[in-house]
C-alpha cells in the first residue's frame, strides 16, 4: 500500500489538496457583507462604477487604484453581472492558486513531501478560508506575493536568458500584488532573497517588472485626463497610517495594534 501511495505524482497530490480546499471555502462562503462599515460594500461600488466605465474617483474610492484586485471583479461584474458570486470568485480563484504557490515553495526549497504539507497548511488555515470567501483583497495580494517568491526561486537556480525571464516574471508578480494591496511591498525583500544568486542583471530585469504594475496605472489614469500620480498616492493619502510617526506613540503604536488584535478573538489577527 504504502509503495503505490509513493508512485502517485506528487502534482496529483497537490491537485486534491486544491479540490479540497474548493470544497472548504464553498461550505465556507460568505458573498458579500454591507455591514455597517465593512469594506466589502464600497468594493462592490467601485467595481460597479468600474465596470460601467468610470475611473475611481474621490476620496470615498481611494482603493480603486488597486487594479489587480477590483478590475478583474468589475470585468466579471460586465459580464454577469453584480452579485455575491462574481463578487468573491476572484478572491475565491486566488486563494486556491495560493495553495498550488505553497506547493512550489516548499518543493522547490525541499521536497514535494514538504510542498504537500505547505498545501495542505494555506488550504485549511482558517484566516485563508475566510478571505476567499469576501470580496477583500487579503486572499488576492498573497497570491501574488507567493508566486513572486517562487518565480524569485527559479530565477536563482536558473543562468542566462532563463535566469532573466523568471526575474521578469517575478518583479510583474510582486508588482501585481502591490496593485492588489500596497503592502505586498514588505516582501520584496524576499523575493530578491528568493533570487539573489541569478546575480545584478536579473535584479534590474525584476526592479523592471515590478515598475511595470504602478506605471501601467499612472498611464491609465494620464490617458484619461487625471493625474498620474493618483493612483500611486492615493492609498497613502487616505490611510491611517500616512503619518508613520503617529503609529510610535504610546496609546497608537505598532505593537499595540498587534498585540490587540493577536489577543482579542473578534480580531482577525487573533485567527
Amino acid at each position: 500500500m504504502t509503495q503505490r501511495l509513493a508512485a502517485i505524482p506528487p502534482w496529483i497530490g497537490c491537485v486534491a489538496i486544491v479540490v479540497g480546499a474548493l470544497a472548504i471555502r464553498l461550505w465556507a462562503f460568505g458573498g458579500v457583507s454591507f455591514a455597517f462599515e465593512a469594506d466589502d460594500a464600497r468594493y462592490v461600488a467601485v467595481a460597479q462604477n468600474l465596470a460601467n466605465g468610470h475611473l475611481p474617483s474621490g476620496e470615498a474610492e481611494w482603493f480603486g487604484g488597486r487594479a489587480a484586485f477590483l478590475w478583474p471583479v468589475a470585468l466579471l461584474f460586465h459580464l454577469f453581472g453584480a452579485g455575491d458570486y462574481s463578487a468573491v470568485a476572484w478572491p475565491l480563484v486566488a486563494s486556491l492558486a495560493a495553495v498550488a504557490a505553497a506547493y512550489l515553495i516548499g518543493r522547490d526549497l525541499a521536497s514535494p513531501t514538504v510542498g504537500l504539507v505547505a498545501a495542505g497548511l494555506v488550504a485549511t488555515a482558517p484566516l485563508e478560508v475566510l478571505m476567499a470567501t469576501r470580496l477583500r483583497p487579503d486572499a488576492v495580494m498573497p497570491a501574488f506575493v507567493a508566486f513572486a517568491i517562487w518565480a524569485g526561486l527559479r530565477a536563482g537556480r536558473s543562468h542566462g536568458r532563463p535566469a532573466l525571464a523568471w526575474a521578469l516574471a517575478a518583479g510583474l508578480l510582486i508588482g501585481a500584488g502591490w496593485a492588489a494591496r500596497e503592502s505586498a511591498l514588505v516582501m520584496v525583500p524576499i523575493v530578491v532573497l528568493a533570487g539573489w544568486r541569478a546575480g545584478p542583471r536579473a535584479l534590474v530585469a525584476g526592479l523592471a517588472g515590478a515598475a511595470a504594475a504602478p506605471a501601467s496605472l499612472a498611464a491609465v489614469w494620464l490617458v484619461a485626463g487625471r493625474s498620474a500620480l493618483e493612483p500611486l498616492t492615493a492609498t497613502a493619502g487616505a490611510s491611517e497610517l500616512a503619518n508613520p510617526w503617529s503609529r510610535w506613540s504610546w496609546d497608537a503604536s505598532y505593537l499595540d495594534y498587534l498585540l490587540d488584535g493577536a489577543l482579542r478573538p473578534a480580531r482577525l489577527v487573533f485567527l
